[in-house]
């Protein structure tokens, strides 16, 4: 693919970000640098976090509605309390360490933790420690998901802030990440402490179980199945472990290393991680009775493989700037995370957009992901078009499928959300008959054309074929699992059916899709196979079967 030439540099305007483009004769290395910095995850602040746990109104002795809507069953009040209690030594050592007050004391936390009073630190990260235990009970990888959570439709919708102070929920989200990125900001000072934890791992069993996938869900299994002795093996087919979190996740929303965190913490535990690995044969081996996983033995085994293969659209995908978003979001993160090649499929990228219009089709999270990628690399403007509904107000209305506060960082950052539009079809470019030159949507029966450089599909995604995992299928392409049929496998994630709360399947509130797709309903059907697995094999049944 050739670049299109996008003419003489652009004079920049104070504030403004700059663009490369052909011409520009910037070193690769200093772009790249540029990028990196704009991909960087803005984490909340240590006042405004203990401010707002301030604004927590529940003790140890109500009933917490945060509680219940909690896919993991979080105990958020703890949390808050323990964030309370940092507050509360603020107040009592601002003075004697020379600070004018709390906020001044906890503003030098941030910026320079390690010049402050050591007993004061140790007292400080205590409290935190004390936090990250209480979230870690519920959801053991939360440093890699917490700021991924949708809490807004989740444990924030029922907070009791909204009802007796009348404003706006706890943040409860941006407290819990700002937790796992002290955990992992802070390591070295953390393990040097005599309090600090390493994961327990209790006695070691015989048994040994293989996980296939290593997203939230496969993550989640085999840490809970680790600590309780077995011996786990987890196989991913990608270059690095993390499934959606480390390949699909921009780093603006998810740095890279809380997941390298978390699969360190696992690794430290025994777990063994073969990457690099598709799965494509799972048999029962006569002679022993145990699963033959490509050439390994293993007493039981669970499916979390996820949905990773794009939906593809009825009209003619094959141009030469039209992208699906797992690709696009896997090609970025490569390139700005390890800048592994020059040139990239990136590099086109950045040439054709660069000053020039931007389209995406889809409503969830994925395709905003998209669109501020496309933002950061110099696109004019970048247009979501989707056929959600900021309301639902008939039955044939679909929901947004996107958090509203991805949808309002998008907005802020100039992205254009066109909602209730249904696409028509691309537009072919006149001068090559390989490239697009824009899109067509109608809405309120108005037909608008939306000229665009590049287009990226974000309309859902499916499983890739399951070769012969001894799975099958039902109607919604998830895999049937041990709960729903006798004999069939274990399985957990997005692949198949998955139970949060011990909710039964397909009666969740469908006008919030979050309610049920997110990465803690994943970590929640994680948690259940994994017991349900430890269950089985304690009884001495049969731990997974082929249809």
């Amino acid at each position: 693919m050739q670049l299109q030439k996008t003419g003489p540099g652009e004079n920049v305007k104070p504030g403004e970000r700059p663009r490369r483009n052909n011409a520009d004769k910037q070193p690769v290395s200093a772009f790249t640098g540029r990028l990196r910095r704009e991909f960087e995850h803005s984490e909340i602040n240590l006042p405004a976090v203990v401010a707002n746990a301030h604004e927590c109104v529940c003790d140890s002795a109500d009933s917490h509605p945060c509680r219940p809507s909690c896919p993991v069953n979080a105990d958020v009040c703890s949390i808050m309390h323990q964030l309370k209690k940092a507050g509360l030594l603020a107040n009592t050592s601002f003075n004697k360490l020379g600070f004018k007050s709390s906020d001044e004391l906890l503003r030098a936390v941030d910026q320079n933790a390690q010049s402050l009073d050591p007993n004061f630190m140790e007292q400080l990260d205590l409290l935190l420690y004390a936090a990250h235990k209480i979230i870690k009970r519920a959801n053991p990888i939360y440093v890699a998901t917490s700021s991924v959570c949708p809490s807004e439709l989740l444990c924030e919708s029922g907070c009791k802030v909204n009802i007796l102070k009348g404003k706006e929920h706890v943040n409860i989200g941006r407290a819990v990440s700002f937790i796992a990125g002290w955990m992992v900001n802070n390591n070295k000072r953390m393990v040097a402490y005599r309090w600090y934890e390493d994961d327990e791992v209790l006695a070691e069993k015989n048994s040994s179980i293989a996980v296939i996938g290593s997203g939230p869900s496969g993550l989640t299994a085999a840490y809970l199945l680790a600590q309780k002795g077995f011996n786990v093996t987890v196989y991913d087919s990608h270059s690095e472990a993390g499934g959606i979190l480390m390949n699909d996740i921009p780093m603006f929303r998810l740095p890279k290393k809380r997941i390298k965190f978390t699969i360190d913490r696992l690794k430290n535990m025994g777990i063994n991680f073969i990457t690099d690995t598709t799965v494509r044969n799972i048999a029962k081996d006569i002679e022993s009775g145990k699963w033959n996983v490509e050439g390994t033995l293993f007493d039981a085994y669970i499916l979390s493989i996820g949905k990773t293969t794009p939906c593809l659209p009825g009209n003619r995908t094959g141009f030469e700037n039209i992208f699906f978003d797992t690709e696009f979001l896997k090609e970025t993160g490569h390139f700005v995370n390890n800048h592994l090649r020059m040139p990239s499929l990136v590099e086109n990228i950045i040439g054709m957009v660069s000053g020039r219009n931007a389209v995406v089709i889809g409503g969830g999270n994925s395709a905003l992901d998209v669109a501020r990628t496309l933002h950061r690399l110099g696109a004019g403007k970048v247009f979501v078009v989707t056929n959600d509904v900021i309301k639902k107000e008939t039955k044939y209305d679909k929901p947004p499928t996107m958090l509203e506060r991805e949808a309002e960082a998008a907005r802020k950052e100039g992205v254009t959300i066109v909602y209730g539009a249904v696409f028509i079809e691309l537009c072919r470019s006149k001068g090559n008959k390989d490239m697009v030159s824009g899109v067509k949507y109608r809405k309120d029966g108005k037909t608008t054309q939306i000229s665009a450089a590049l287009v990226v599909y974000a309309i859902g995604r499916k499983m890739g074929e399951l070769h012969n995992l001894g799975a099958n299928t039902n109607d919604y392409n998830q895999i049937i699992n041990h709960r729903e049929l006798k004999g069939a496998p274990f399985a957990a994630g997005d692949c198949t059916t998955k139970f949060v709360n011990e909710k039964e399947p397909y009666k969740i509130d469908f006008d919030h899709p979050h309610h049920y797709h997110n990465v803690i309903s994943a970590v929640s059907s994680g948690r259940e196979v994994a017991l349900d697995l430890e269950k089985a094999i304690a009884e001495g049944k049969q731990p997974a079967g082929i249809l």
